[in-house]
């Protein structure tokens, strides 16, 4: 029969010790080695995507810092070894500014950097921000000769939405206020539904009517 060693509380001083050793072990392999594993997987992206027709992907998004984060997206035109087309993170830049110029910059940086040639780009794929837009047609469309530009289809139907549902504001609020008289009241809730369903010629059962809303 094996004899339990009895358990021994950690002192303050010991947890601080192992912290700050775990600590100096992530610094350690933050600073020797994750930027040369990058250096590796972007070299191995590099060949991935030499002389291949490619589709760039680009969109901006604020951080939590309020800075302009843009994500640049590289797909290659081809299907791998799965029959798949497959999209690659290709970089991500902070800038204090975004508009069409730093953009256009900061794409034809990174496609630089991975050795695209310019008649290689088919596609710029972006949202349908008008300096978006101004990007592709002010600095990007006469550089890259073969290439066409897609604005994003969720974007332009958000669009044609909002102008849709615009002129209905009133039937909007009316929805939700009528949705409001139910909200805590489940006894009335149940009260509504009965009532409804006793008019119903079928006496199909009645449901509640749909929430308003508004999103993309």
């Amino acid at each position: 029969m094996s004899v339990q060693e009895p358990t021994r509380q950690v002192t303050i001083t010991e947890a601080v010790a192992r912290k700050s050793i775990a600590s100096s072990e992530r610094n350690k392999l933050q600073e020797k080695y994750l930027g040369n594993v990058y250096l590796k997987e972007k070299e191995a992206l590099r060949k991935r995507l030499a002389k291949k027709p490619v589709a760039v992907i680009f969109d901006e998004t604020p951080d939590v810092e309020g800075r302009c984060v843009l994500n640049i997206i590289i797909a290659p035109l081809e299907k791998d070894e799965s029959g798949r087309i497959l999209a690659y993170l290709a970089d991500t830049v902070f800038q204090e500014q975004c508009n069409h110029s730093t953009v256009s910059v900061s794409v034809v940086k990174c496609l630089q950097e991975y050795d695209i040639a310019n008649e290689d780009v088919i596609v710029f794929d972006t949202d349908n921000a008008a300096y978006m837009k101004k990007a592709y047609t002010a600095a990007l469309q006469s550089l890259f000769p073969n290439s066409l530009h897609v604005t994003c289809m969720a974007h332009i139907m958000n669009l044609i939405g909002d102008a849709f549902h615009r002129p209905f504001d009133q039937l909007n609020a009316f929805m939700l206020s009528f949705s409001q008289m139910f909200y805590h009241a489940g006894s009335r809730k149940r009260r509504y539904l009965q009532f409804m369903s006793g008019k119903h010629p079928t006496r199909q059962k009645a449901t509640m009517a749909p929430n308003p809303c508004a999103t993309r």
